[in-house]
């Protein structure tokens, strides 16, 4: 079991999902569904987005690198909490770099924030309440 420190109320619940960068999205999306065979959700192919649903777990992929760790090599976290506003102003209080300001993306709510070394977490709420 890992410690804590105090009280938080980030509370992680799971992890939703995980964010690659990828420099060509119609071939990143063909070596998933084609080559390794793993479903892609029919909505995808956007143009700059695609998910990969594994349960429990979605891979993203995005030529939108704000999405993503800097480099179109990084993968990014996303974790699942109760409430993506007051997390991200108690995670701001406590002097964590918050990348991207909360913002409605259609099914979820979502802000990103930046750990010591630039790795970047989203911190994510479906408007459903699932996740995981």
């Amino acid at each position: 079991m890992l410690a804590t420190t105090g009280a938080c109320l980030l509370r992680p619940k799971a992890i939703d999902f995980i964010v690659y960068g990828v420099t060509d999205l119609d071939a990143s999306v063909a070596f998933y569904r084609d080559i390794l065979g793993l479903p892609v959700d029919d909505w995808t192919g956007r143009g700059n987005w695609a998910e990969i649903p594994i349960i429990p777990v979605t891979l993203c992929l995005t030529t939108v690198h704000r999405y993503a760790s800097p480099g179109a090599a990084g993968a990014t976290l996303g974790i699942a909490v109760d409430d993506v506003d007051a997390s991200t102003e108690e995670l701001r209080a406590k002097g964590v770099a918050v990348v991207v300001e909360p913002f409605e993306a259609g099914s979820c709510r979502m802000a990103q924030i930046a750990d010591p070394d630039d790795n970047r977490l989203w911190l994510h709420r479906r408007n459903d309440g699932t996740f995981g």
